[in-house]
């Protein structure tokens, strides 16, 4: 049987049927993924301000990383609190002119198609690996006000 390319395939339309259900599995993904990010566009971005060495310490140690103080204005007790990647994702973030909240969606998202596409042999069909990433993606803790 000839396909859409010409050639001629052994499996007819199930090569063809393969291809359209591949391409709507991505626009399926993407639609999903958009939606995401406008359900989460009105939710506030906040510094927890209850704990200074974890919620802000973060943000003023991207701030001294940005301007090339990497062990901040003053060496003191708080200097090496905490591992570094968390204010270098900050500071990597800034210089490319994205919002936290957004890097972070988008991060939570990526992680998630990696999550489900890594255990797809499991899953064993597309509608299921959909599903999953449903599950996944739609959380409901990342639907509430305390996720950052």
């Amino acid at each position: 049987m000839t396909t859409l390319t010409g050639k001629t395939d052994s499996l007819g339309f199930q090569a063809q049927r393969a291809t359209l259900f591949n391409g709507l599995f991505w626009i399926v993904i993407a639609y999903l993924s958009v939606y995401k990010l406008w359900m989460v566009s009105a939710m506030p971005f906040f510094i927890p301000m209850f704990s200074p060495e974890d919620g802000t310490w973060f943000f003023k140690k991207a701030l001294s990383i940005s301007t090339g103080e990497w062990f901040g204005t003053e060496y003191g007790p708080h200097t090496l609190i905490k591992l570094p990647m968390y204010p270098l994702y900050l500071a990597g973030i800034a210089e490319l002119g994205i919002h936290p909240k957004l890097a972070n969606d988008l991060l939570y998202i990526g992680s998630s198609l990696i999550f489900v596409l890594s255990i797809r042999n499991v899953l064993y069909s597309r509608l299921t690996i959909i599903f999953a990433f449903v599950i996944v993606l739609f959380n409901p803790l990342t639907l509430s006000d305390y996720w950052i």
